[in-house]
């Protein structure tokens, strides 16, 4: 008797902010014959490569980061995956907000606190922008799109 595939848990919204950076900072590639593979470089370590694999037939998604590893959400790499081929929409006019902000400084001092870590951020995004509702309500509409694909966990038997 088969198992039946766990979906997975949503990210902090941080992990929305971090896979728009990736795209931001042209860290995400895609792969792979049918564009279901992709590459992710980290920002605070380049030999850091995360590996993303996508099934569209079955709704699974892997990716090797620690959040999708080791907390069972989907992490920035898968994200920005899947906002890249088109499966979740976006705003690519909004990439701005990210571009130059110190988050690799702001992150390592937070550490593990998804939500006072994406508090700083957006308190320095104030500072830079006038009007952070857009980048808010781009987030949240990213958030329930995954909300909405109820993604599976592709198991290693699938890859």
């Amino acid at each position: 008797m088969n198992a039946l595939p766990s979906l997975r848990k949503l990210p902090p919204k941080l992990k929305i902010h971090e896979a728009l950076w990736a795209i931001a900072d042209e860290r995400i590639t895609i792969e792979g014959i049918f564009s279901n593979e992709g590459i992710c470089v980290s920002a605070s370590n380049p030999h850091n490569i995360y590996t993303i694999h996508y099934l569209p037939d079955t709704n699974s998604i892997s990716s090797n980061d620690n959040g999708s590893l080791y907390q069972g959400y989907l992490g920035y790499p898968a994200i920005a995956f899947l906002l890249k081929i088109g499966k979740l929409t976006y705003h690519p006019s909004l990439l701005h907000f990210w571009k130059a902000l110190p988050r690799k400084d702001i992150k390592q001092q937070w550490h593990k606190n998804h939500e006072e870590t994406l508090r700083i951020l957006l308190g320095i995004l104030f500072q830079h922008y006038d009007n952070l509702e857009l980048l808010i309500n781009e987030c949240n509409q990213i958030f329930q799109q995954l909300e909405t694909l109820s993604l599976q966990k592709l198991s290693p038997q699938q890859l």
